[in-house]
């Protein structure tokens, strides 16, 4: 039989049994011994305590009367002994009292009077004497005092009340004395006392009160109730006794009554116990322990029984099985989570996900840490409250979008985030349930502010760096062609010099002479302009103030542009020096100057200022052709007609010009950005139609002052400049010049061993080392640099002085580097006259 039914058997036999013993219970309930016992008792004590109190109530209420009375009050203060003789012992006799006391607020005594003799009163007042100590703190907080006093084999009830005038019935001011009576619990008194309860015996107890519940087994018939009673510091009762037989008649029967159910439930309760043991107990605690140690050992011989716990045995190992399963499952899936979680925060780009009503699932950490937000704020919201309305509308709209299309979506985004501007990289992917609903959509984000910053920047630079490499690449053109040009006009400018310093003159002839030098001189000027614009121009750069030189040049200018335009000077106060060559400065100057002229047709004001910048690496990056550090910037501005961005992009071409034919060369904003570049500078351009332009030239400032001096103006003929047979190597790889100098030289008595290029000249001067008193040499040699030949042979022969030539500049060649080193330098095209004149100073020097 099943479990379930031997519960059911054993508790119907419960319930027969319980029903049969409150049966007996109920039947004979009026008749328990101990509860007849106790309402007896507590009838007694009732019976006791309301004697008592109907007794000293009446006491109490003609003390409180007494002591709520003028003339009580009145006699504490003057002690009338016949008034107190009158009512005192009235009051004493009335209420059959044997003592009474009165004392003044001090304790002491004021009356006293008693039934007993002079002894026993002495005696009671003794034992009454913790009043005098203690009455005062006693009564500040209590009105009546009610106690029971034992003194010699005798009890005394002692009753106290404070004083006061009627008019104060709620006794508020301080009493003006104390009233005491006692009365004395004799024989008579204890008698009727026991008449009224019907008690066997009472006895007053001095000690510690208590009340025992009645004990049939313990006291039997015998009933004992204690009565505590007032007393101070000392505790006080009375025990009441009395015997009823009836007791022991109903004990017995009822004691024997329940132990025979007793009995029966006892034993139906064994065996049930030994049932419940083996058939619950047992198999509970082996289910128990399987489930402690998640262990099927305990439950195996339980799972094969046919029984509710077989069943439940069984139970619980396919959950063991399960649970197992769900365990390494939830193991697989916290790790894969944990590791998706970790994937996502450790991929740079912001990803989020949503559900179909557009609020926010998962973020990632890119996401909160781009815009500022926590996960606690955006998770389970919309785009509207999270974000800024806006933006909230932007992401909305494209939300709105891949619900309808239902595809991936990319795209680039621009939103005003934190007070910048962001350009975001979208893509927006939905998600799908297994049966094809639109579930939510994943999102992935990407930054790319910088990126189109940096593409913009990387289209403007290619632009300027187009532009510079093109000039470059003229530049270079130039100045090759410049270069050649010049050793061929160097020959011509010298043949024309032979003719027309010859003796015998044909007027006819130095008429055609006259032309041929005019053009030579056009065709210098023209090389000059190349050579400036490709950075090849030679230069005698020296410490100068821009200001200064700004004063004069107006003074200059001014006059040549007419009279409706006007120059305005705005110079800086303290202007940095820059190191320049003056005459191409004031190139600079005029070109420029006339080329914002030529803006304005009809007249206007032509702005020069100047100041101090510092150029930064920000600068630098924008302006590839700048380089960081302190400059001094010149403008030129003027409100002429501008210029387009097209025509502002080749405005430094060579040979690009806007103006009509024969009015201008194209040439002059090219020198200009070639100037500027060769001294380590650069130019700038602003320009916009009907604005006018600004052109800014940006120069290094230098603190080094170099003095330096100017070709000697002294005119000499080829008579004055003859020599002395002085012997003098010249190396110069153009043969025609080479021929031309030579022979110039030697008409004029000198020695020439002429070389067309290092190695020979090297081999030379150590034959002739000796004899050699100069060397002219070109710097540009097929086979080396003459300045660093030169330098070599300098220090090797101090004393042979040196003369430098060249119509080409680079980084080396610098008129004031080479002077610096001792060296003279001619630049070409020269004239006969002009080297003749620097080989008849740079011999003399020598000689002194």
């Amino acid at each position: 039989m099943k479990i379930s039914w031997w519960i059911v058997v054993y508790l119907f036999f419960h319930l027969l049994l319980v029903t049969v013993f409150f049966s007996i219970q109920i039947q004979y309930s009026h008749e328990n011994i101990n509860y007849f016992a106790e309402q007896h008792l507590l009838e007694k004590q009732e019976f006791f305590q309301t004697a008592l109190r109907l007794k000293s109530d009446v006491i109490k209420k003609i003390i409180l009367d007494y002591t709520f009375w003028d003339e009580m009050y009145d006699f504490v203060r003057n002690k009338n002994a016949n008034w107190a003789k009158y009512n005192l012992d009235t009051l004493f006799k009335s209420i059959n009292i044997h003592f009474l006391w009165v004392y003044d607020v001090n304790e002491k005594k004021v009356y006293f009077t008693s039934l007993s003799n002079e002894t026993e009163a002495s005696d009671l007042q003794n034992l009454a004497g913790f009043l005098k100590g203690e009455m005062k703190a006693y009564f500040s907080t209590n009105r009546y005092i009610e106690l029971f006093i034992h003194y010699k084999n005798a009890h005394y009830q002692l009753f106290g009340s404070t004083i006061h005038p009627t008019v104060d019935f709620e006794r508020i001011t301080s009493p003006s004395g104390y009233l005491f009576v006692a009365k004395k619990w004799d024989d008579v008194l204890m008698d009727n006392i026991k008449s009224i309860v019907y008690a066997d015996a009472i006895e007053f107890i001095d000690g510690e009160y208590t009340n025992e519940p009645y004990d049939f087994l313990r006291l039997g018939p015998k009933l004992v109730a204690n009565i505590p009673l007032p007393g101070w510091k000392l505790s006080h009762y009375v025990k009441v006794t009395y015997i009823d037989n009836a007791v022991i008649e109903y004990g017995n029967k009822l004691f024997g009554q329940l132990f025979i159910v007793g009995f029966l439930l006892a034993v139906s309760y064994i065996a049930f116990f030994i049932i419940l043991l083996y058939r619950i107990v047992f198999p509970l605690r082996k289910i128990s322990i399987s489930l402690e140690t998640r262990s099927t050992d305990q439950i195996k011989s339980i799972s094969e029984a046919k029984s509710e716990f077989g069943d439940i045995s069984r139970m619980i190992n396919d959950f063991f099985i399960q649970q197992q399963n769900a365990e390494i499952m939830n193991t697989q899936l916290q790790t894969a989570e944990a590791h998706q979680k970790a994937m996502l925060d450790n991929i740079p780009y912001m990803i989020w996900l949503k559900d179909k009503d557009g609020r926010f699932i998962e973020i990632n950490k890119a996401f909160e840490k781009f815009f500022l937000l926590t996960r606690d704020q955006v998770i389970g919201k919309t785009n509207s409250e999270v974000f800024p309305p806006e933006i909230a509308s932007q992401f909305d709209d494209y939300l709105e979008k891949i619900f309808q299309c239902r595809k991936q979506l990319s795209y680039e985004e621009e939103i005003l985030l934190h007070d910048k501007t962001v350009f975001l990289e979208k893509f927006l992917t939905p998600i799908f349930s297994q049966n094809g609903e639109l579930i939510g959509v994943t999102g992935l984000a990407h930054d790319i502010t910088m990126q189109k910053i940096n593409e913009e920047e990387r289209e403007s630079l290619q632009v300027q760096l187009y532009q510079l490499n093109k000039i470059d690449t003229l530049g270079k053109l130039a100045g090759g062609v410049a270069h050649e040009f010049r050793n061929y006009l160097t020959v011509i400018r010298g043949y024309s010099d032979l003719i027309q310093y010859r003796p015998k003159k044909d007027p006819e002839l130095q008429e055609y002479l006259k032309h041929i030098i005019d053009a030579a001189d056009k065709a210098t000027s023209i090389t000059s302009q190349l050579l400036a614009f490709s950075r090849k121009q030679i230069i005698s750069p020296y410490n100068i103030n821009l200001n200064d030189q700004l004063y004069e040049l107006q003074k200059v200018i001014q006059p040549l542009i007419g009279e409706n335009i006007k120059i305005v000077f705005k110079p800086h106060p303290h202007l940095s020096g820059i190191f320049a060559d003056k005459a191409q400065i004031e190139q600079i100057v005029f070109n420029l100057t006339l080329n914002s002229k030529d803006a304005m047709p009809d007249g206007g004001n032509i702005i020069w200022s100047t100041d101090n910048v510092r150029i930064d690496d920000e600068y630098c990056r924008k302006n590839p052709f700048a380089l960081s550090g302190n400059y001094i910037r010149f403008s030129v501005a003027d409100k002429g007609i501008g210029m387009e961005e097209a025509v502002l992009k080749k405005v430094f071409d060579p040979f690009f010009t806007t103006k009509d034919a024969g009015k201008g060369t194209g040439m002059g904003l090219a020198v200009v950005h070639g100037i500027v570049k060769q001294h380590n500078g650069w130019v700038t351009a602003e320009s916009k139609p009907g604005k006018g332009s600004v052109f800014s030239v940006y120069l290094p400032v230098m603190d080094d002052i170099i003095s330096g001096g100017s070709l000697s103006q002294e005119t000499k003929n080829f008579t004055q400049l003859m020599g002395n047979l002085e012997q003098i190597l010249y190396i110069e790889d153009e043969r025609s010049v080479r021929n031309l100098v030579t022979e110039t030289l030697k008409r004029n008595k000198y020695l020439v061993i002429d070389c067309k290029d290092i190695k020979t000249a090297r081999q030379k001067l150590d034959e002739n080392k000796a004899g050699i008193q100069l060397i002219i040499s070109d710097i540009l040699l097929p086979d080396g640099n003459g300045l660093e030949f030169m330098q070599e042979v300098h220090a090797a022969y101090p004393g042979i002085p040196i003369i430098l030539t060249s119509g080409y500049a680079d980084s080396i060649i610098r008129v004031d580097s080479i002077e610096r080193q001792g060296f003279k330098f001619v630049p070409k095209p020269f004239t006969l006259m002009e080297l003749l004149r620097r080989v008849s100073e740079k011999i003399n020097e020598n000689l002194k």
